[in-house]
């Protein structure tokens, strides 16, 4: 197992509401990292809380003073991924038993071509798979990752 020797950051949920839930952790290179779950509202004015939340996690760039998505740290990526996949998803899911699908991507690297499974997809899916959060399935269209309620 992926979880077997390895330490997940300390992380802590950051100020928000039930619309944009957000967690952050700091590697031992010193990386931010902001984990934001959004919710799939719906209703007038997106004013009702929909089942699922699509979830993107971000390190602070110092280049453009901003999170971004696309920046590339020196880390240790299978520190991170047990942070944000097991730590950061499990306690998300363990406060919002409500929801029902958690939908997020394998974002491709300037080298990967845009159809092809990327690195970061296989990664991701393998950690799953190896550490299965209990009640949910996963399921995988190319690079698009959704965790499904188990409804018994």
């Amino acid at each position: 197992m992926i979880n077997e020797g390895i330490q997940s950051y300390e992380i802590k949920l950051l100020p928000c509401d039930k619309f944009a839930v957000k967690y952050g952790f700091t590697d031992v290179d010193g990386n931010d990292y902001l984990v934001q779950f959004k919710n799939d509202s719906t209703g007038p004015n997106n004013s009702v809380l929909g089942s699922s939340y699509e979830l993107t996690y971000f390190v602070w760039d110092e280049d453009i003073l901003d999170w971004s998505v696309n920046k590339i740290v020196n880390s240790n990526i299978f520190r991170v991924t047990k942070t944000v996949f097991g730590d950061v998803v499990s306690s998300f899911l363990n406060s919002t038993p409500w929801i029902k699908t958690l939908r997020f991507e394998g974002i491709s690297k300037e080298t990967e071509g845009k159809y092809e499974i990327t690195k970061r997809t296989k990664l991701y899916t393998r950690f799953l798979k190896n550490n299965p959060i209990e009640g949910y399935v996963l399921e995988r269209d190319v690079n698009r990752i959704t965790l499904i309620k188990i409804i018994s």
